[in-house]
Parts: structure tokens; sequence; C-alpha cells
């Protein structure tokens, strides 16, 4: 079976290797009947895709069909940039944006992205949510500070294996809930650039 990691512009396939055959086998992937590419590992990207499309992408093995799903591209979501308007953040590593990249965060909807450019980006703990995408450019940061204080109101969580009360992480998903399980779906964090806590 396929499984799907999809964009506006880009497909990533995935599936898994059966156990009996060996390690030299080559898949062939087809878009829409085109043969696109082979690849030996089990898993394939699409790129320079239109967004918003529905494409079939098929999978063969030695000769035959290994497997076929149908796949549409997302739409273009708008950039929130966080270094422009209103957000004003500063990638100088020396400013502290905490506060305006957390704004561009709790604004961004399932048809928007929050956006990092290039450049430092010192920040303390940041809360993301449920159905949204940050995208951190190649030459961008997220630089996490050195102050304890900035990773505070502490949240319940285990360390070593022990529940308690510890500094929140630079990115956050949730907090650690034994009733009610994990609450947030959908979140995706992509780029060439660096997070470093």
């Amino acid at each position: 079976m396929l499984k799907t990691v999809v964009y506006c512009n880009s497909i990533t396939i995935y599936w898994e290797k059966e156990w009996e055959l060996s390690d030299d086998v080559e898949y062939s992937v087809y878009l829409n009947g085109k043969l696109t590419g082979k690849t030996f590992r089990t898993h394939f990207c699409l790129n320079g895709l239109n967004a918003g499309v529905e494409y079939i992408v098929r999978v063969e093995r030695l000769g035959k069909v290994f497997d076929e799903t149908t796949v549409c591209t997302g739409k273009i979501k708008k950039i929130i940039d966080v270094s422009q308007a209103p957000y004003y953040a500063i990638g100088d590593g020396k400013t502290i944006n905490t506060t305006v990249i957390q704004r561009a965060i709790d604004d961004c909807t399932t048809d928007k992205c929050v956006y990092i450019p290039d450049g430092v980006f010192l920040t303390g703990a940041l809360k993301l949510h449920s159905d949204m995408e940050l995208f951190i450019s190649a030459n961008a940061v997220l630089q996490g500070t050195a102050n304890p204080s900035d990773y505070e109101p502490r949240i319940q969580s285990r360390y070593e294996g022990i529940e308690r009360k510890c500094y929140k992480a630079l990115l956050n998903l949730g907090e650690m809930s034994h009733s009610e399980g994990c609450l947030y779906k959908n979140v995706v964090i992509r780029g060439g650039g660096k997070i470093l806590g």
C-alpha cells in the first residue's frame, strides 16, 4: 500500500519492502502512466507538479504492478512571513522574537504557511497547533535562547522515564494527557533550514 506526503508542488510516496525480496530489486515509478524514475529504495519524490491537480501514481517491480494510488496535490498556501508586517521578526541572532513568531503561528490556518526567511531568529518556547505548516528557509535558523525562563511556565512531561513538570521545548505540540491522548494532527515542518534548541 502506497503512503504519501503531499505538498502543492510535490508528492513523496512510500511503500513497504516485501521481506522475501533482495535489496537489489528496482522499482519503477509512473506518473499518469509515464515512467518518471527508478529506485532501489522504498520511497520516491515527484517534484515540479501543479497545485490542486489529481495524479495517478503507480509503482512497478519486476515488471508487474506493485501498487497504484490517486493523489491530489495541495493548494498553494498564503505565506505568513514572520519578518514582514504585522510581525516584523528580526533575524539578527540577537533580538528575541518569541512573541511575534507565536502570533504568526496562532494566525496560521489550513490555507496558510508560517515562513521563517534567511537569518537567525532567536526565540523561546513556541506552541504549534493542528493543521498548520512551518517552513524554515534553507539559510534560516530558528535558534532557541539560552535563558531558562523563556521556556516557562513548566509543563507536565516525561524526563528520563519519570513524569514531572519540565521546561517546555523550543517547539511544542499539546501537553501530556493520559485521559485525552493525542489531540493534534496535520502539522508539517519543512524546508532546508535549522532548528537549534
